[in-house]
């Protein structure tokens, strides 16, 4: 049973099928010390703990006393063998520490206030005094195309000059051919160093597929009305003598992408989203901690900026640094311990799910085995 669950949630996560979003094991984002096991196995290894728990309480009311004794002894084992390795595999000491400032200017749809209303909130920093590191703007925070815009690329180089820090931003570029790219914009005091293309794009939010056959239900819903094209591939920048690994929104729900920013040498996971729709839902705060769940998995520290929030922030191990809730209009900045450690799940990837696969796979023979050896075929004269 465990194992046919992750599965079916491993299907379900192919990008077509919706994405990874509420996998069962990220309901454990708040419990740090059994997020040990996401940094073993992944949010797979989670979910596969929670069910094996919960099919060991079945087993333990309804099976014989011998299957009771065995199967409570495996849940109970479930139960602590993340806490175990929490405990057992404590955090490096810090190589560094990094203040990063995360700006919420709340639901604004005009795309040139929401860019005022970052700029204010982010000059307001210049007054607080303390060292920053990195601002992190939300997902869209920018005016659309504000590459083309030199009096917008000439604020914000000012801003960054002034706060001697990088600002992390984000808007729709324009292609020369007329389509639109989901782009984050590193900017400095000298302008543009580094951006990276959203490549994981929302089904229907940002993309309709097979808009040909299902392009009128723009005319019923808020699909979007064109097509984004999604970039190429993952980017790292630096900021502040860090390695950052930008991502932009849903891809805060897939563990893979995560794990391939830490392949690449990335030290801090930097998550931008926006949010705005979902604030009468509890959508924003489960966005907010998928980035406990992917800090866990690769033993880096994950932060999120919003526009409308959650904005949050949480060490390597997945525990809350900061948490600015939805709707709150200003900043938090939060100074986050640079403790990179290189996790089993880092190493060896997506295995959970393999092994699974073998399981129900053994599982499935076992039962057909049992069943003829009960009921065996009968042979007729």
């Amino acid at each position: 049973v465990p194992s046919g669950w992750v599965l079916i949630e491993v299907v379900r996560s192919w990008k077509p099928f919706g994405g990874p979003w509420s996998m069962l094991g990220s309901s454990q984002w708040n419990h740090p010390t059994e997020l040990g096991l996401a940094s073993v196995g992944g949010v797979w290894l989670l979910s596969f703990a929670i069910m094996l728990v919960n099919t060991a309480i079945v087993l333990v009311v309804v099976a014989r006393p011998p299957v009771r004794a065995l199967v409570g002894s495996v849940g109970v084992l479930a139960v602590v063998a993340g806490p175990l390795w929490f405990a057992a595999h404590p955090l490096p000491e810090a190589s560094r520490e990094l203040n990063v400032a995360l700006v919420q200017p709340g639901v604004i749809h005009d795309p040139w206030a929401r860019g005022q209303e970052g700029v204010v909130l982010t000059q307001a920093l210049e007054r607080q005094g303390s060292h920053i590191g990195l601002v992190v703007w939300g997902e869209s925070s920018a005016e659309n195309d504000v590459t083309s815009d030199p009096a917008a690329q000439q604020q914000l180089e000012a801003m960054s000059a002034a706060l001697n820090a990088p600002i992390l931003v984000n808007g729709d570029a324009i292609q020369s051919h007329g389509n639109a790219q989901k782009v984050s914009y590193l900017y400095t005091a000298s302008g543009v160093n580094g951006q990276y293309a959203k490549t994981r794009l929302v089904m229907f939010g940002e993309y309709i597929p097979f808009r040909g056959e299902l392009g009128w239900l723009t005319g019923l819903t808020k699909a979007a009305g064109v097509n984004l094209v999604p970039g190429d591939e993952l980017a790292v920048f630096q900021a502040g003598g860090t390695r950052i690994g930008p991502l932009i929104c849903f891809e805060s729900a897939f563990p893979d992408m995560g794990r391939t920013e830490a392949d690449r040498g990335a030290q801090l996971l930097v998550y931008q989203s926006e949010d705005s729709t979902f604030q009468g839902s509890w959508e924003p705060a489960q966005h907010a901690s998928l980035a406990a769940v992917r800090a866990a998995e690769t033993g880096r520290p994950a932060v999120q900026a919003s526009l409308a929030g959650v904005s949050a922030a949480f060490d390597a191990q997945g525990r809350q640094l900061a948490w600015l809730p939805k709707s709150t209009v200003g900043t938090v900045t939060v100074t986050v311990p640079i403790q990179v450690t290189d996790t089993p799940y880092d190493r060896f990837g997506n295995y959970v799910p393999i092994v699974c696969a073998g399981l129900t796979g053994v599982s499935l023979i076992a039962i057909y085995r049992l069943r003829l050896m009960a009921d065996p075929p009968r042979i007729e004269d």
